[in-house]
């Protein structure tokens, strides 16, 4: 009988994910995992090629089956594997999970699924139309046409609401900054995602900026989700500025600040750009890499203050 590798390319480590939980994974979303931090980077073999031990089958499948039963974004896993033992969740995040996990008394699935996306739909429109104090759990529920009673069944109060609406908003910046372009030159890559991240950012700036005023108001709860926003976000520009830099032999560059200085930098120019015709989200971003991949290509000189 032949002993199970320990260590697998991340194609195999994909097939393998795939039979053992009966959930497509891809290699692409393994590395996505690897960038975010949930799984561990692999030691590469002397032709460059990734090895991945045999063992992260199991924590893989945990995180597809946490991302179907509970419909939690990344940043919410990596909390929950970090602070739990993979299998029982932290005290903190166990009431999450209770609330999420369907019960019996539940409608059914295609009801189920068909009422909370339409409370969902109704507070993202409420919520900025109105903002988070003043919109109520009433104005919510008759947006949705639905029962007071049912809101209930599916969120303990509105906060709760807000928090799965802006995880929405998350998971589809996160796509669009995740989306395939292999092949792609570095720095040309980089101007794509945040192309990409600017035109979300636009689409959902009125939850964000109310995510901004709740945690800045002392809201310890919106405080932690915006700071897992934050690093769920710069995770995936991370590895493209570390590209850039590695092509210009410039370790000195802290890839982390950097890809939270796109971030922030993307958000300023996004407004920028909604206050007049001067500028395109194009031109600002070409101006803007312009600027940013020069100062990765040329460090300044040992001794500098500036």
């Amino acid at each position: 009988m032949s002993e199970e590798p320990q260590t697998v390319t991340v194609g195999e480590l994909a097939r393998a994910v795939t039979e053992a939980g009966g959930i497509r994974c891809t290699p692409r979303m393994i590395r996505n995992y690897e960038s975010k931090g949930l799984i561990a980077e692999p030691p590469r073999s002397s032709g460059g090629i990734r090895l991945y031990p045999a063992g992260d089958v199991e924590r893989i499948v945990r995180i597809k089956e946490l991302q179907r039963e509970y419909d939690l974004s990344l940043a919410a896993i990596d909390h929950l594997l970090e602070k739990g033992d993979g299998e029982h969740p932290p005290p903190e995040t166990s009431s999450l999970l209770i609330e999420r996990r369907p019960t019996d008394h539940a409608p059914p699935p295609h009801e189920e699924k068909s009422r909370r996306a339409r409370l969902v739909k109704a507070a993202d429109r409420v919520l900025r139309a109105k903002g988070y104090g003043e919109t109520t759990i009433e104005d919510i529920v008759s947006e949705a046409g639905v029962a007071k009673g049912t809101f209930y069944l599916y969120f303990n109060n509105k906060q709760e609401l807000f928090l799965e609406v802006l995880r929405r908003a998350v998971r589809s910046l996160e796509e669009h900054l995740e989306e395939a372009l292999d092949g792609v030159a570095p720095v040309d890559r980089l101007k794509r995602r945040a192309l990409s991240y600017m035109r979300g950012y636009l689409n959902y700036r009125d939850l964000i900026l109310i995510l901004y005023g709740e945690a800045v108001g002392g809201n310890t709860r919106f405080q932690r989700e915006l700071c897992n926003m934050y690093k769920s976000l710069t995770s995936t520009l991370s590895e493209d500025v570390k590209e850039v830099a590695s092509r210009f032999e410039n370790p000195a560059v802290d890839t982390e600040l950097l890809s939270y200085a796109l971030v922030g930098a993307g958000e300023m120019l996004a407004y920028r750009s909604t206050l007049d015709d001067r500028y395109d989200l194009e031109e600002i971003v070409f101006q803007a890499m312009g600027l940013i991949s020069g100062e990765i290509a040329e460090p300044p000189p040992a001794g500098s203050d500036n």
